[in-house]
């Protein structure tokens, strides 16, 4: 399942993320993804210069058909949420990535082929992966040329 992707474990550092969460069908997360990105920078806006990076997001599916996702953006600087938003962190340390280029329909296939490499590298990821968007439809000419970094956050390395 790894043909077409290539993978690295980086170390990254610690990022505070303020978000929003929510909860929707696996159907509609992308509707309900966008909205909440759409209503942090909203929120965001009205801080002065305090984004630092593209727009992440996590999802996790519950089982049940539906997903919990959290999106928003990097900030430098603690802020106080209100409540609807949430301040969460990305933890520092190691990570195996990966890079999709094409349509976020494909993110369940890269999804799949980063757990694949991890297990055959004996790494075990801890949570959920985090999504950062490289390149938005709102910059990309084409779905083809869409670019998600799949970053998910590893155990101790066990050599």
């Amino acid at each position: 399942m790894t043909t077409g992707y290539s993978f690295r474990v980086k170390q990254v550092t610690r990022q505070r993320i303020v978000v929003r969460a929510v909860r929707a069908s696996l159907s509609e997360w992308g509707a309900a993804l966008e909205a909440a990105l759409d209503d942090v920078w909203r929120y965001l806006n009205t801080f002065e210069s305090v984004t630092v990076g593209p727009a992440m997001a996590m999802i996790h599916e519950c089982g049940d058909g539906t997903a919990e996702l959290a999106g928003g953006f990097p900030v430098a600087e603690a802020i106080d949420p209100d409540a609807d938003h949430q301040v969460v962190e990305l933890p520092a340390g190691p990570a195996g990535t990966t890079l999709l280029v094409g349509p976020y329909e494909r993110l369940p296939e890269a999804h799949a082929a980063l757990a694949d490499w991890l297990q055959s590298q004996n790494r075990t990821p801890v949570g959920d992966p985090w999504l950062i968007f490289w390149a938005t439809p709102d910059e990309a000419a084409l779905p083809g040329e869409l670019r998600t970094e799949l970053v998910w956050p590893l155990g101790a390395d066990p050599g």
